[in-house]
């Protein structure tokens, strides 16, 4: 069963992102007092931005996609008799919260999940009887030239790389002490150990987009 539905989680992974809900159950815990923190689906539901359906009908489909991701261990569940079951986080899932914070993984899922990415896939069996990426099979062009062509995806993408590098860069730089004794090095950004001596090379896009760090 679990081979031909786990493509399941990470569609519901990112309608989670999508909608907010990982932020507000964050939200919750630092907003209520006592050591449960966690909310209901209608209580989710609430807080949704642009609902256009009853408060029921779309607590009522948001529940499956909360079991979803409790079941693979992505929220912390507790069935309450009065209130029905209660959704918290769970060390996994702060990771894809904080949509707005690039050190962070939605960004990563959101463009992993995007119909141009999903589209590729579908090319597999073709690939491999004909030749040629999927990629390329599936819009008739290279990754890299439709993200020109496409300003969405192109956004998506730049997103994904940002988030992803800031948050493992953040944890190597955290535990990594090698640096310390290197003087030389291709690509950093002179903050966290200023005597490094560094040259960043990029492409045009990216320099022009990228933030100012101070330094030499």
């Amino acid at each position: 069963m679990e081979a031909f539905l786990v493509s399941v989680l990470p569609m519901a992974l990112k309608a989670a992102i999508q909608l907010g809900v990982l932020d507000i159950l964050q939200a919750a815990e630092t907003g209520k007092d006592g050591d449960d923190n966690r909310l209901s689906a209608m209580e989710i539901a609430a807080q949704v931005q642009g609902r256009t359906t009853s408060l029921e009908e779309t607590a009522s489909s948001l529940n499956r996609i909360l079991r979803v991701l409790s079941n693979h261990g992505l929220l912390s569940a507790s069935s309450a008799s009065s209130t029905g079951t209660r959704y918290g986080l769970t060390l996994s899932s702060r990771f894809f919260a904080n949509r707005d914070l690039l050190a962070s993984l939605p960004h990563f899922v959101l463009f992993l999940q995007d119909p141009a990415t999903l589209y590729a896939y579908s090319k597999l069996e073709e690939a491999v009887l004909h030749g040629d990426s999927t990629f390329a099979m599936a819009h008739g062009t290279t990754f890299y030239s439709l993200i020109k062509q496409n300003h969405v995806y192109n956004q998506a993408f730049q997103n994904a790389m940002s988030s992803h590098s800031q948050l493992f860069m953040t944890k190597l730089l955290d535990t990594y002490e090698g640096l310390q004794t290197i003087r030389s090095l291709v690509d950093g950004n002179h903050i966290r150990y200023p005597h490094l001596k560094g040259i960043n090379l990029e492409l045009p896009h990216v320099v022009a987009n990228a933030p100012a760090y101070p330094g030499e």
